[in-house]
Order: structure tokens, then C-alpha cells, then sequence
């Protein structure tokens, strides 16, 4: 089982400043493109052009640029779960705050969890994610619910 998130980003080039706000994150340690936080992995990758239109047609997020996270499944703890379930909250967000541009988070290559178009961040209330209060504690951005549809 693999619990994986992609922060696809409305950005024309690949810059290595988008780990600068990763790094600072407490626990955060990475180069090259690539690095871990508590409870994930994470890298950064081109995207390719099938999932380019497909992000566009679906959700007007003409991405080139993703951020993905992989859970680690050995950070888990029976009352709170994955630790990286949260951590990718904090580390989408703080991405987000660095690089003002359109962007969504998925869940496993097809839920979406969080859409920033034009300035405004909308949170997935279909996906039931965001039912967790300590998760709603961690978005530190205004925001909105709203439904998003699944790819």
C-alpha cells in the first residue's frame, strides 16, 4: 500500500527555490530535487504531458512543475495515524505561501484534497479529508470548502 500526494504547480520551469520552503520546515533535510520530512519522502519532477492536459481539462491547472510526497508507513502511531498525513499539509501550505501560483493537491494520482486558482484556496469537502479537525488546524491560509471532483 503506498500513500502518495502530488502538489501539481502552475509553474513554466523546474526552480530549485521551490525546496528553500520545504528546508525550512522543522525536520525537513533534503538536495537535488529530492528529501525527507517527518513521516514522508518527498522530490521534485516535470510532468508530463498526458497528465499536463488531463490537469488542465479537469481543473484549468496548466501544471508542469510536481511536488510529490510519499508517505513513510513505518511513521505511524495507532491513535493519529500516519504521521506524513499531516506533514504533507504543512509542507503543501508552505509551498504554496513561497510561490504564488495555480495549484492542486492529489491524493494518490486522483483525489483532490486542496485547489488554489486565482488567488483562492478551496478545500475538498467530498473527499471527507478535511472532516479531521486537527488536520482543518493545520491549513494556516484563509480558505473555503468546497466539492471538488475526483479525476
Amino acid at each position: 500500500m503506498a500513500l502518495e500526494y502530488d502538489l501539481f504547480l502552475a509553474l513554466r520551469y523546474k526552480n530549485e527555490r521551490l525546496l528553500e520552503p520545504l528546508l525550512e520546515l522543522p525536520g525537513f533535510r533534503g538536495s537535488g530535487g529530492q528529501g525527507q520530512g517527518p513521516g514522508l519522502f518527498f522530490g521534485v519532477y516535470n510532468v508530463s504531458p498526458d497528465r499536463r492536459e488531463l490537469l488542465l481539462d479537469d481543473y484549468g491547472i496548466d501544471s508542469r512543475i510536481d511536488v510529490g510526497f510519499r508517505v513513510d508507513l513505518s511513521a505511524y502511531d495507532d491513535e493519529r495515524g500516519y504521521l506524513g498525513n499531516r506533514t504533507v499539509i504543512t509542507a503543501a501550505l508552505a509551498v504554496l505561501k513561497a510561490v504564488p501560483c495555480n495549484a492542486i493537491l492529489l491524493y494518490n494520482g486522483e483525489s483532490p484534497l486542496m485547489l488554489r486558482r486565482e488567488g483562492k484556496l478551496w478545500l475538498n469537502r467530498a473527499s471527507g479529508w478535511w472532516t479531521s479537525k486537527e488536520r482543518l488546524d493545520l491549513v494556516d491560509l484563509p480558505y473555503a470548502m468546497k466539492d471538488l471532483p475526483s479525476l
